[in-house]
């Protein structure tokens, strides 16, 4: 690893005339075999060096760059902090934006945009525009399973994998929506009920609804989770047994409400009176089997 000065040959393809020409008064200064993860706001593909700069300066947050020219990856790197891996790998380099002349941008070298945003030129000015998802997605017992770490760009997905031997409901990624919020596509939730030979409870009529009851009573439980999600598709409840559509239901008064966008699980609670609500699939609920 090592940090020097640069000229434009060791960051610019031979082909990249625009690259080549660009009027940078003041170099930067770029660190050598030094790459970060799990620090990226977005990632940028087949994009320049000089590129990943200018998209650096633009978006909200930005501090560093990492650059890996045999892919032509860039990730715009927010700030860093204990969560973020530096690691060393040949072929990528680093710079910190502050080194770098903020001219590249034009009237975006101003731009006061908020957490999660970039800036956008419009007309004689600029203007401020959702670009990011900020921090993390909430997913209880899984793991990062992308080779390159966390980003966080608008519209894509991030896999995972599940951890402490829990079993993989849904699609294993969790996904920047374009409204700037995280949606989790699955949940890891406990094998108990596989273990034993049976499932998490189905309720197919008001029989089985009554029965539930009973058993939460008998049981002294207040709240239990059911085996209905829509984590596939928001919206479209199934049970996670056989994934058969949710025919019957009887949902509490509002319900479900998919509050704060993140309610994919279901639940059934004393206090209304043994109706259904939606709410986040990380919460520790108590459960019950069905054979």
């Amino acid at each position: 690893m090592s940090t020097c000065s640069w000229s434009l040959n060791d960051v610019c393809d031979a082909d990249d005339i625009k690259c080549q020409n660009s009027q940078i008064s003041t170099p930067g200064e770029i660190t050598y075999g030094q790459c970060y993860r799990h620090a990226a706001l977005r990632r940028l593909l087949k994009v320049s060096f000089l590129t990943c700069l200018k998209e650096c300066m633009k978006t909200s947050t930005c501090s560093n760059v990492s650059y890996r020219r045999d892919w032509k990856m860039c990730d715009i790197n927010g700030n860093i902090n204990s969560e973020v891996e530096i690691v060393q790998e040949l072929g990528c380099f680093s710079s910190n934006i502050s080194s770098w002349s903020k001219t590249l941008v034009g009237k975006c070298a101003k731009h006061n945009c908020r957490e999660g945003y970039k800036c956008a030129l419009k007309g004689d000015g600029f203007t401020c525009e959702i670009a990011y998802c900020t921090g993390r997605p909430t997913v209880a017992n899984a793991e990062l399973n992308e080779p390159f770490g966390l980003s966080r760009d608008l519209g894509h997905g991030m896999k995972y994998k599940c951890t402490n031997r829990t079993q993989m409901i849904g699609t294993p990624f969790a996904v920047c929506r374009q409204t700037g919020e995280w949606k989790s596509m699955f949940v890891c939730g406990k094998a108990d009920c596989k273990r034993r030979g049976s499932f998490l409870v189905k309720i197919d009529d008001e029989s089985e609804n009554q029965w539930l009851q009973s058993v939460m009573l008998d049981n002294n439980i207040n709240i239990t989770w059911i085996g209905a999600n829509d984590i596939d598709q928001e919206g479209t409840w199934r049970w996670i047994y056989d994934k058969t559509t949710v025919e019957f239901t009887n949902w509490s008064k509002e319900e479900p409400n998919n509050y704060n966008g993140n309610e994919n699980c279901a639940d059934m609670a004393k206090r209304r009176s043994y109706k259904w609500n939606d709410r986040s699939c990380t919460s520790l609920l108590r459960y019950i089997c069905e054979r």
